[in-house]
């Protein structure tokens, strides 16, 4: 079996060199501010405009991303037609560094500019940052799940320090 590369830090530097407007999302997010839980994957929530939109998919490339709607669609996303990032609302691909799902809208978040405005800027190296979505918001997105796919110790947790914010 081949391992997969798993290098955040690389995907959010390109990201972030093309100026993708985006939020991290899910369990890397949770990982890095929370608990450290295992992760999987790099979730990210992007500001759906068509610009921004052009702009992953620029990086999307630039990261050596496959993708495909079906299998036998399955392939490099800079070898599709520019635009192709607005036809589902998920994206799973797979980069260089590792699966990186991309999400064009998020349940339990109404805005992207409004998640954005409360996001924590998260340093991850002396001059790079990343956008995470705050507490409130990943635990909007658990409540909105439904109960069966909840991650309840998640839930648990931030309803804990939310509580302490609060006080």
């Amino acid at each position: 079996m081949t391992l997969l590369s798993f290098d955040y830090k690389s995907v959010f530097r390109v990201l972030n060199r093309l100026e993708v407007n985006y939020l991290l999302v899910g369990g890397l997010n949770f990982f890095l501010i929370h608990k450290p839980v295992s992760t999987q994957d790099i979730d990210v929530f992007i500001d759906d405009t068509p610009s921004n939109r052009r702009q992953c998919e620029l990086a999307l490339a630039d990261l050596d991303a496959s993708w495909g709607k079906l299998d036998e669609e399955w392939g490099p996303v800079r070898d599709k037609t520019a635009g192709w990032l607005s036809s589902q609302g998920v994206y799973c691909t797979l980069t260089r560094f590792g699966p990186l799902d991309v999400f064009r809208s998020i349940a339990g978040i109404s805005a992207f500019s409004r998640a954005e405005a409360v996001a924590i800027s998260f340093q991850f190296s002396e001059s790079e940052f990343v956008k995470l979505i705050s507490a409130s918001d990943l635990l909007s997105c658990q409540l909105s799940l439904p109960e069966q796919y909840r991650k309840q110790d998640r839930v648990s947790y931030l309803k804990e320090i939310l509580k302490d914010l609060s006080r």
